[in-house]
């Protein structure tokens, strides 16, 4: 079961379990697992493992967002990628509006 978008929003959480994550700026949710302990939130794309860390919900979402982006930019000024770094490529420019 997924969680939805208001439930991430406010802080509710499955740790370990699936959600779909909204971001402003992106074309589409972004399916993610949220892992919670007592000291670090993680949020990870399912699809190409991108992820971000931080003390709170918020933290780790505002980083998986940088870390999404940037790994965009790092794979799209390679001169040859991989099939699988192609694969992830692609993915990550779905997500993103054309500049």
């Amino acid at each position: 079961m997924l969680a939805t978008t208001s439930q991430i929003t406010t802080g509710v959480s499955f740790p370990g379990r699936q959600a779909l994550l909204v971001l402003e700026g992106l074309r589409t949710p972004v399916r993610v697992r949220i892992d919670q302990d007592s000291d670090l939130t993680s949020v990870a794309d399912i699809e190409t493992g991108v992820f971000g860390a931080g003390d709170t919900l918020q933290a780790a979402v505002e980083d998986f967002r940088a870390a999404l982006q940037d790994h965009l930019t790092v794979l799209a000024q390679q001169p040859a990628l991989s099939p699988d770094l192609q694969h992830q490529l692609e993915f990550l420019r779905s997500y993103f509006p054309i500049s």
